[in-house]
C-alpha cells in the first residue's frame, strides 16, 4: 500500500512506500522497522511466514522483505505463496545464507532482489534501502507499462488501428495487438513472406513499399487488400509508413477501412441504382441550381423538350425553356424555394428546343446535389389536358350564353305570367278562382327562384383555380358598423375557384341574417402537419346538433337556402372541405381545412 502525506517544506504530496518486513529475530525486526521508519517508509513486521500470509489477505503491500531461514516455513515458501496468491508483488529476500542454490531458487520463483546480511548494519540498511527504491519504482513502471499498452490495445481496438515495424536485416515484421487484430495473426513477430502471402492487391507490393521508402527517404500513404487469417474476410488497409535510416527501420501505422469502404460501395451503387432509376423514369425529372442552371436532365426531359437526347439541356438556364409570359411566375418560384417553400404545383408555359409550345406541370422538391443545395423538379406535360379544358370552358361559355339568353326570355315570361295572376286577382271576387291564382302564383315565384339559382351555379368551375390572397378577399368584406371583425391569420395565398370570394361573403351573410344580434367575428388560422385551418366564429346563438349538416343541403333555410351550399360547393372543387363545429348557444363555428399543396403561407 502507497500511502501520501503532505511535506510542508516542500508543498507538495510525498508518496510512502508500505513495506512487509518478515524475519523470525526479534532485534533484527526492531533495527530495520526504526532504520527504514526514518528512511521515511510505512513498516510492517511479522516474526513468521504465516502471520505475514494473515496479513497479506487484509493489507496490500508496495514490497515485502523476507529473511531465508525461518522455522517451520522459509522464505522461498513465503515468496511461492506470494506469487501463487497475491501476484507480482515485489519480494526481496533477505538472508545470511550465502548458498548458491537459494539464489537459484529465489529467482526461479520470481524474487525481484536478494541481499546477503554479512555486510555491516549500516551498509546492509543502505543497500536494502537502495533494493527496496529499486524494486518499488522498476514494480510502478512495470504496471504503468502494462496500462499503457491495455490503454493503447483499447484505443487500437476501438478506433481499428495498428502500429507496426518492418526489419530489412531479419526481413521481419513486428505486429501491435491492433495490427494483428486486423490481419487475424496471433503472434507479435512474422516473417515478411507470411504477411505478404495475406497480401490481395494495391498500388505497391510490401516489398516495394518498403524499397520506396528505404530509397526515397519521405512518408508514404497508400491503401491495400489483405485476406484476413482468422475468417478469410477480405480487409480494406489505409497505412502511413515512414523510414527510421538511424535505426534501419521501416514503421507506421494501419487503420482498418473496410466498414469505410463497404459504406463507400453501397452508397455508390445507391446513387447508380438512384440515377439509372431517374434516368430512365418515364416521368421527366430535372435537376437545377438555385440560379436556374439545368445540373441533370433524364431521358424523358429530354423527349418533352423534344432535345436528341439529355445532353444538351444540361448546362444550359432552365429560362430558355420557359415562354416569356411565364418567366415572371418561374422567377417568384424560385424566391420561394429559396425561403424553404418548396413541394407545390406550379404549370408554366414551355418552347421546345423546336420551337414548339407546351404547358407543363411542375413540382419542385429542395435536395442536396454533388454537396450543394439544387432543386428537384418533376415534370408533366399537360398540354393536351389544358387543350382539353379550354374546349370545356369554351362550350361552357357557349352554354352559359345560350342560358343567359334562355334565362332572360322565361323571366320575361315569368314576370308577365306574375303580372297577369296579379292582375287576375284584383278584378276576381270569387273565393274559390283565388285560391287558384295563388296557388299559382306560389308556383311561378319558385320557378324564378330556380331560375335566379342557376344564374348563380352557372359561374362554378367554369374559370380555373388561382392562387388567391386571404386577407384581400377579406379586409373587402363589407361589414355593418355594429359588427367588430378581428382577422388572426398569417400571410396565406389560397389555391381556389375565382368564386373563393362568395364563400366568405355567404358566411358574414349567414352571421348577421341568422346570428340574432351578432356583434362580434373572429378569423383565425393555423397550419397543421396535413394541411392549414381557418375558423370563422362568431357570438350569435349558435347551430344545433341535427342542423349542423343539414345548412349546406340546397334549398334547407329560411331564405334561399343556397348560400352555405354554394359554399360548400366553390370549396369542394380544390379539395377545401367545411364543417359548422361550433356549441349551440356559444356561436356559430365553421372550419375549412384546405390540404398540402393548395396554399402558401409567406412570412
Amino acid at each position: 500500500m502507497i500511502s501520501r502525506y503532505w511535506h510542508g517544506d516542500c508543498g507538495g504530496w510525498n508518496t510512502i512506500t508500505s513495506v512487509l518486513y518478515v524475519d523470525d529475530e526479534p532485534d533484527l525486526c526492531t533495527a530495520s522497522f526504526a532504520f527504514l521508519s526514518k528512511m521515511g517508509y510505512s513498516v510492517e513486521t511479522s516474526p513468521s511466514v504465516e502471520i505475514a500470509l494473515h496479513s497479506l489477505q487484509h493489507t496490500t503491500y508496495d514490497v515485502i522483505v523476507s529473511d531465508y531461514m525461518m522455522p517451520m516455513r522459509d522464505g522461498i515458501t513465503l515468496l511461492q505463496e506470494v506469487r501463487k496468491k497475491h501476484g507480482d508483488i515485489p519480494f526481496i529476500l533477505f538472508t545470511g545464507k550465502g548458498d548458491e542454490e537459494v539464489i537459484i531458487r529465489a529467482m526461479e520463483n520470481k524474487a525481484d532482489y536478494y541481499i546477503r546480511k554479512g555486510s555491516g548494519a549500516q551498509t546492509l540498511f543502505r543497500d536494502l534501502a537502495y533494493a527496496i527504491e529499486e524494486v518499488v519504482e522498476k514494480h510502478q513502471t512495470k504496471k504503468a507499462l502494462e496500462q499503457s499498452l491495455k490503454k493503447l490495445r483499447r484505443a487500437e481496438e476501438i478506433a481499428g488501428f495498428g502500429y507496426w515495424e518492418y526489419y530489412p536485416e531479419k526481413e521481419t515484421i513486428l505486429l501491435s495487438h491492433g495490427a494483428q487484430s486486423i490481419y487475424g495473426l496471433n503472434k507479435d513477430e512474422w516473417p515478411l513472406a507470411e504477411i505478404e502471402s495475406c497480401y490481395l492487391k494495391g498500388k505497391m507490393t510490401l516489398s516495394e513499399s518498403f524499397h520506396y521508402l528505404k530509397t526515397k527517404g519521405t512518408s508514404l500513404q497508400t491503401q491495400y487488400q489483405v485476406k484476413r487469417e482468422t475468417d478469410n474476410k477480405d480487409i480494406f488497409i489505409h497505412s502511413i509508413a515512414e523510414y527510421d535510416s538511424e535505426r534501419n527501420v521501416v514503421f507506421g501505422v494501419i487503420h482498418d477501412i473496410t466498414e469505410q469502404k463497404t459504406a463507400e460501395q453501397a452508397l455508390l451503387d445507391s446513387e447508380e441504382k438512384f440515377r439509372s432509376l431517374v434516368t430512365h423514369s418515364l416521368e421527366p425529372i430535372l435537376i437545377i441550381n438555385l440560379q436556374g442552371t439545368i445540373l441533370f436532365a433524364n431521358n424523358a426531359a429530354g423527349n418533352l423538350m423534344e432535345a436528341d437526347s439529355f445532353s444538351p439541356l444540361t448546362g444550359r438556364n432552365v429560362m430558355e425553356c420557359i415562354a416569356p409570359e411565364s418567366h415572371e411566375a418561374v422567377i417568384q418560384d424560385f424566391i420561394n424555394v429559396s425561403k424553404g417553400h418548396d413541394a407545390y404545383i406550379a404549370e408554366y408555359d414551355a418552347i421546345t428546343t423546336k420551337g414548339k409550345r407546351i404547358t407543363i406541370e411542375s413540382v419542385g422538391k429542395i435536395i442536396q446535389y454533388e454537396g450543394n443545395v439544387a432543386d428537384l423538379l418533376s415534370l408533366r406535360d399537360i398540354t393536351e389536358r389544358k387543350q382539353i379544358e379550354q374546349a370545356l370552358r369554351k362550350a361552357s361559355r357557349q352554354i352559359n350564353l345560350m342560358n343567359n339568353i334562355t334565362r332572360h326570355d322565361i323571366l320575361n315570361k315569368v314576370t308577365i305570367i306574375l303580372g297577369t295572376i296579379e292582375i287576375a286577382e284584383m278584378d276576381c271576387t270569387d273565393p274559390h278562382l283565388l285560391n287558384y291564382f295563388r296557388t299559382l302564383e306560389i308556383a311561378t315565384t319558385a320557378i324564378h327562384k330556380q331560375i335566379e339559382f342557376t344564374r348563380l351555379y352557372q359561374d362554378l368551375g367554369i374559370h380555373e383555380p388561382t392562387w388567391q390572397n386571404f386577407k384581400k378577399i377579406v379586409n373587402e368584406l363589407i361589414v355593418p358598423d355594429e359588427i367588430t371583425l378581428d382577422i388572426l391569420v398569417p400571410p396565406i395565398t389560397i389555391f381556389a375557384d375565382p368564386m373563393l370570394e362568395k364563400v366568405f361573403y355567404n358566411l358574414l351573410d349567414n352571421s348577421i341574417r341568422h346570428g340574432a344580434g351578432v356583434t362580434h367575428i373572429q378569423i383565425f388560422g393555423h397550419d397543421e402537419p396535413d394541411g392549414f385551418r381557418i375558423i370563422w366564429k362568431d357570438n350569435g346563438e349558435g347551430v344545433s346538433m341535427d342542423e349542423k349538416e343539414l345548412i349546406f343541403k340546397r334549398g334547407h333555410g329560411k331564405n334561399t337556402g343556397l348560400g352555405l351550399f354554394l359554399v360548400r360547393e366553390i370549396l369542394a372543387l380544390t379539395g377545401i372541405s367545411i364543417l359548422e363545429t361550433g356549441i349551440a348557444g356559444s356561436g356559430a363555428q365553421f372550419e375549412l381545412f384546405i390540404p398540402k399543396g393548395s396554399y402558401s403561407v409567406s412570412g
